[in-house]
């Protein structure tokens, strides 16, 4: 969505919300990118939005790359031209992930900061396009990295959204995030929200 857009679309949720108030429960939301750069233009938004905001999310869907920043989740041309090929192995690009997913979680925004984290997985959307050329298993570096991001989104007290989307991706075929994790989390007592 364009920043232009966001007056009207809070207007528009708004007007339904209230249409549709005795007949579904509607909130009005946004998905947030974490860009290390942009941290005073997240907050400016999440401070001109936030007391419309039912909920937000925190994600990340781009990393440092070839030329500048690159999209997680694109395509696997895409990926692999834009971050394989710069971290030169799949170990290397999740690590780089959970690096910025830990900063993200950390970073305060003030009154309006995120609670939510979104598809912390996301990484993984094309495992399996990559297996014959790539490992792209998690390696204990990587789990160590889960496992550390899971304990500060705990100690955040921030929830993490269960996404099925990467189930029907060709090549995830697991939910964002995987069994693994879901199960690890909820060893920690962390929240899912759908």
């Amino acid at each position: 969505m364009e920043e232009q857009d966001l007056d009207k679309y809070f207007k528009e949720m708004h007007r339904l919300k209230e249409k549709y108030k005795d007949q579904i429960d509607i909130k009005v939301g946004l998905e947030l990118d974490f860009l290390p750069n942009h941290i005073s233009w997240t907050r400016d938004i999440l401070n001109e939005y936030g007391e419309y905001l039912d909920e937000s999310i925190l994600s990340i869907h781009f990393l440092k790359g070839n030329r500048g920043w690159r999209c997680v989740d694109l395509n696997p041309e895409d990926f692999k031209e834009g971050l394989l090929d710069f971290y030169k192995s799949f170990e290397k690009v999740q690590l780089e992930y959970y690096r910025v997913l830990k900063e993200g979680i950390s970073t305060d925004y003030g009154r309006y900061t995120p609670r939510k984290i979104g598809h912390i997985s996301l990484c993984q959307k094309f495992q399996h396009y990559f297996l014959k050329n790539e490992e792209t298993k998690l390696t204990q570096a990587v789990e160590n990295e889960i496992l550390s991001s899971l304990r500060l989104i705990k100690s955040k007290n921030k929830k993490i959204d269960y996404n099925v989307a990467g189930l029907y991706k060709a090549y995830c075929n697991e939910p964002y995030p995987s069994d693994w994790i879901v199960y690890q989390a909820d060893k920690l007592g962390i929240q899912f929200e759908y």
